[in-house]
């Protein structure tokens, strides 16, 4: 089992962390499911090898051994290893821990395995396990409120009544809203467009706002369900380069939308509006990998979309 992690240091935490840990049946005892490695309950979970074993993976890193791999989402821990038995476990205070950035898993040096299993979970089970994670992370966030205004927002003391449409990240402001599977083009598998780039010319490119604008004029008849999604918040389709700034930062961004009460978004591929050609669009997935090559795609196909807004003065 692999970890996708922006930070190939990790941490240390600061409090005791809830976790769920799968496990199969092996004799009269338990093994993990996906290395086999003996485990009891009742008892401390140590890997092998102390020595993580990091990778760099595209634009981050892949976490493959050297740790425990456990769940911070209980719902995730049910529904990826329904022939399992699903442990309650904690990560003492202390410990070297490393989260994949989309708060799903979370990896440690060392984890207790309690007697206690789960058979039904929800999000407010969730939401305990993160909660250190709130504490030790994040005291505040620049947010875009409904009214135009970029604050900083006491995520402690979140206030009530403040509608967030949208989070500032890496130096861009993302909206709370996110769309899944759409198509960049849904009336042709053609279109005219007069800044057609490579993908190292995508990869320097962090001109959204301007793209969307020509793809619109050079195509006045064409129907574009990704662009009207981000348009419809009073976003625009970002460019690559905006993706990867964002998406660099993914961990900070799921901490931020969790703590205000939104889910996490999910590792996937989203469309920008870089132009490879008039038949195709580079699209980034979210955990960094592919990198090295770049993605591109036609414009029928379904991927999803993240809106970004304009920068503004702050409030």
């Amino acid at each position: 089992m692999c970890l996708y992690i922006g930070n190939k240091n990790g941490f240390v935490t600061k409090e005791e962390i809830t976790v769920y840990k799968a496990l199969s049946k092996s004799g009269r005892g338990y093994k993990t499911p996906s290395q086999g490695y003996p485990a009891k309950v009742g008892q401390d979970l140590v890997p092998s090898n102390p020595e993580p074993s990091i990778s760099k993976c595209g634009f981050k890193f892949s976490l493959d051994g050297g740790a425990i791999h456990t769940f911070l989402n209980p719902v995730k821990a049910l529904e990826n290893y329904s022939g399992c038995e699903i442990f309650k476990a904690t990560i003492p205070a202390g410990t070297h821990i490393w989260i994949q950035d989309d708060l799903g898993q979370i990896a440690a040096s060392r984890v207790y395995i309690s007697k206690d299993t789960i058979t039904k979970a929800d999000k407010a089970l969730y939401q305990r396990s993160l909660k250190p994670l709130h504490d030790q992370f994040l005291k505040t966030a620049e947010v875009r409120l409904a009214d135009g205004r970029d604050v900083t927002l006491n995520l402690v003391q979140a206030r009530k009544g403040d509608k967030v449409i949208g989070i500032k990240i890496a130096g861009h402001v993302v909206s709370t809203q996110y769309f899944e599977a759409l198509e960049f083009c849904h009336n042709s598998r053609t279109i005219s467009t007069s800044k057609p780039m490579s993908w190292d010319e995508a990869e320097e490119d962090k001109n959204g706002e301007e793209n969307q604008k020509n793809i619109l004029a050079n195509n006045p008849d064409y129907n574009f369900p990704a662009i009207e999604e981000a348009k419809g918040v009073g976003g625009y389709l970002p460019a690559i380069k905006e993706l990867k700034d964002v998406f660099s930062q993914f961990l900070e961004l799921n901490l931020t939308r969790t703590a205000l009460g939104l889910d996490p978004m999910p590792f996937a591929w989203y469309w920008s509006s870089s132009v490879r050609d008039n038949t195709s669009v580079w699209y980034l997935y979210s955990d960094g990998d592919w990198d090295d090559w770049g993605c591109y795609d036609y414009l029928n196909c379904r991927r999803h979309v993240l809106p970004f807004f304009s920068s503004c003065e702050e409030g």
